[in-house]
This record gives C-alpha cells, structure tokens and sequence, in this order.
C-alpha cells in the first residue's frame, strides 16, 4: 500500500519542479492583472473627479471608458491563461499522481460518467433536470475497475442552483449480488422525499448491529440476508473512521452487481486555487488523498470473501 510518506517523497523529488514552473507563470499573470485592473481603477477615479468638479461630460466619458478598457484588459488577458495552467495542471501533475498510484488508468479531464450509470446508483434525484461533470478517471485495483467523475446535477425547478457537487464513483466486482442496497448520509440533501422513494419502490429499512453506523446513515434494502453480509462490520468500521477524519458525508449503494458513491465537495478537485499557490503541498495532497480513499475501500471489499455469497 502506497503511504503518504511515499508521497511525500514523490512531491519533493519528482513535482516541486513542475509545480514551482506552474507558479511561475501563474505569478507573472496575476501581477499583469493587477496592474491592469488598478490602472482601470485610476482611470475610474480620474474620470469621478471630472465628474465632480469640471462640467465636462465628454472628457469623463471617454477617460472612463479608457478605464474600463483597462479592467477588460484584466480579465480577458486573465482567464484563457490561467485555464492554461489549470489543464497544464491536470495533465502534468495530476497524471504523475495517477501514474505513481496505479499501474493502469485513462484519465479525461473533460469527461464524465454517462448519465445512465449515474440514474442507476439510486443515490441522487431520480430524474433530475440536467448533469453537468468532469475529471473522469478509469482505473484498476486488483481485479475491480473503478470510474469516477465530478458531477453536478440540478432540478428541473430550479436549473440555476446545483442540488448535487461532488464526486460519484462507481465500481465494478466479479463476485455477484442480486439484491439492491442504498446507505445514506442522515445529512444528506432531500432525504425525506427519497425516504419515500426507496419505501415505494419495495424496499426496506435496515437496523444494522453498529448503533454508532445506525446514527449515522439510514439503509434500505430489497434483500435483508444479502445487505447483512456486504455491510460486514470491518466496512461499517471504515466508513465511520473516514467520516470522523474527513468530515465528509459518503453515501453508496450497491446496485446491479455494482458499488456506488457519492461524496459532496463544495469546491473543484483535481484542481489549485486560482489565486492561490500552485505548488501547496496540501492542495495536491488532497488529490493523492481521494484516490487512497477508494482504494482503501475497494481492497476492503475485495478482502471480505464471504459478504458476496450467501451461507
């Protein structure tokens, strides 16, 4: 198992130079923005005076249009560069995490999971207005392949506000399971409309034997015996330790021999702050962070032999 001491030592022998290069620039950018957007500024400020104290009308115009010319200067020089460095970003620093974690992967920064996949995890909005996504990334653990996307999907009321961001991972087993099983967040979004959703499609609450599992997610299944054996003590335990350390909210479901997850995040992974350093180890850390994450979980699964058979 690769360790973040193994990644630590990635970081410092192999990225710090691609990273302090990407800095570089990102640097040099912000500083031409800056300098047009305050000399639009000044122009503003000429223009406020003229306005004040001279009666003349022409002159203001043109000096504040001189001035907002500055200022979309700033942001039309600004954006194409920076999502420059943004892709430069994925396909050089984010690719030499994959490469250093996993043997084999594909890796599309511009892609996501197809709809389908994503209706039949049973984790969000049964039929939500759009999806949006990108980041999709294939890989293999083992014997089990994995995708994974950043998605975001809206209500068809409300097309303007997202109901979902965040990251849905699906993963595929050889071992087989007939039976549909879906553990919630409490904290999730919406979930007493999907209470009912899960009770009218036939499914049933599960009371599991962790108390401290039980306050914190809500189980339905089509199949008690089977979602007994998946939810093995061992994975309730990991599921728990990950929500203390992270503070995050995973939902999953398994669902048509496949397991599904969802993590909501409020901001973009596999990505830096635009007006933040490029080269923070943390912000590549949390990369290398969610892609241990799912492995943890996956070598959990596979390691459980007797969950995906019934005595």
């Amino acid at each position: 198992m690769i360790t973040e001491a193994d990644f630590q030592n990635l970081y410092e022998t192999v990225l710090t130079d691609e990273l302090r290069s990407l800095e570089s620039l990102r640097i040099k950018i912000v500083k031409k923005f800056n300098r047009n957007l305050s000399t639009g500024g000044i122009f503003f400020i000429i223009s406020l005076l003229f306005l004040v104290f001279l009666s003349y009308p022409l002159i203001v115009v043109s000096v504040f249009l001189v001035g907002l010319g500055f200022v979309g200067t700033a942001l039309g020089g600004t954006v194409e560069p920076l999502q420059n460095i943004k892709s430069q970003y994925k396909h050089k620093i984010i690719l030499q995490v994959l490469n250093f974690m996993f043997r084999d992967f594909e890796y599309i920064p511009r892609q996501k999971l197809n709809n389908a996949i994503i209706y039949d995890s049973m984790l969000l909005n049964m039929i939500p207005g759009s999806i949006t996504g990108e980041d999709y990334l294939k890989f293999r653990i083992g014997e089990t392949s994995v995708h994974l996307c950043e998605i975001r999907t809206y209500n068809r009321s409300d097309e303007g506000r997202a109901a979902f961001k965040g990251m849905f991972i699906s993963a595929g087993f050889n071992k087989n399971f007939t039976s549909k099983t879906i553990v919630l967040s409490r904290k999730y979004t919406n979930i007493r409309r999907k209470i009912k959703l899960f009770l009218l499609a036939g499914n049933k609450k599960v009371i599991l034997e962790d108390p401290v599992f039980n306050k914190s997610y809500l189980v339905f299944t089509d199949d008690q015996v089977e979602a007994r054996y998946i939810l093995s003590t061992s994975f309730m335990e990991r599921i728990l330790a990950f929500r203390a350390r992270s503070g995050k909210d995973l939902s999953f479901s398994f669902v048509n021999n496949r397991m599904y997850m969802i993590i909501p995040e409020k901001v973009n992974l596999f990505e830096y702050t635009v007006f933040g350093r490029v080269d923070r180890y943390q912000e590549v850390k949390a990369s290398f962070d969610y892609f241990r994450l799912i492995s943890d979980i996956v070598y959990e699964l596979d390691l459980n032999k007797r969950i995906w058979s019934k005595k």
